[in-house]
C-alpha cells in the first residue's frame, strides 16, 4: 500500500465513525425526547447539534497541504523510529 492508500483508508474509517456517532446521537436524543416527562419543555431540552460530530470544521491549512516531500519525510521518520 502506498501512503495515499493508507490516508484514504484512515479517512474512510474516520468518516464511518463520525457517521455512526451521529446515528447513535440522533437515536439517543430522539428516544430521550419522546420519553421525557410532560413538565419538561422542548425549549429546555438539549439541542441535537450539541451532541453531533463537528464535521463542518475544516482541518488546519497545514494539514490539508499534500506536499509529497513532507509526507515522505514523515514516513522515513516513522520507519526510522520502528527500527
Amino acid at each position: 500500500m502506498t501512503l495515499r492508500d493508507i490516508m484514504i483508508v484512515f479517512k474512510a474509517c474516520r468518516d464511518r465513525r463520525l457517521f455512526e456517532h451521529d446515528q447513535r446521537a440522533w437515536l439517543a436524543h430522539t428516544t430521550a425526547f419522546l420519553t421525557a416527562y410532560a413538565p419538561q419543555k422542548s425549549r429546555e431540552f438539549p439541542k441535537l447539534k450539541i451532541i453531533e460530530s463537528k464535521k463542518s470544521e475544516a482541518p488546519p491549512a497545514a494539514a490539508t497541504k499534500n506536499d509529497w516531500r513532507a509526507m515522505l519525510d514523515k514516513a522515513r521518520a516513522w520507519v526510522k523510529g520502528k527500527s
